[in-house]
């Protein structure tokens, strides 16, 4: 079943894909974020703070990430969109916890895990990132 979530998952990227312009499908590691982009308080300072960073931007470069974002305004992504982003809950947050960082390999087993944000925690983030990473 992880197999098949994980290729839905890889399939999935070429919609989802927030931070560089071209996608490989190689053994890069996977950073997923779950957002509400527009009614979650930590997640919108999670983004000014934390991801809208170059030492957010130069950390994670060589990873794919996805933002996989649930609205409350639903006109803000498509139902297609929609779609994908339950599907990478199901497989990685059933708590429906956000926002939520999950950091996992290209077999898509899971390195790390990080729920919530609360002001100047951008450090804290970016550590547990680089020592997921490092793993």
């Amino acid at each position: 079943m992880k197999n098949i979530l994980f290729l839905l998952f890889l399939t999935l990227h070429l919609g989802l894909r927030s931070q560089s312009d071209s996608l490989s499908f190689n053994s890069k590691t996977q950073i997923i974020l779950f957002s509400g982009s527009d009614w979650c308080r930590p997640c919108m300072k999670m983004k000014r703070e934390l991801i809208d960073t170059d030492q957010f931007k130069a950390l994670t470069g060589n990873t794919n990430f996805v933002i996989a974002d649930f609205p409350q305004n639903n006109k803000l992504i498509s139902s297609k969109q929609l779609n994908q982003n339950e599907n990478l809950a199901s497989a990685y947050n059933q708590t429906g916890s956000f926002p939520k960082m999950v950091i996992i390999d290209a077999s898509g087993k899971v390195l790390g895990e990080k729920i919530g944000y609360n002001s100047n925690q951008h450090s804290e983030y970016l550590l547990f990132i680089k020592q997921t990473l490092e793993q």
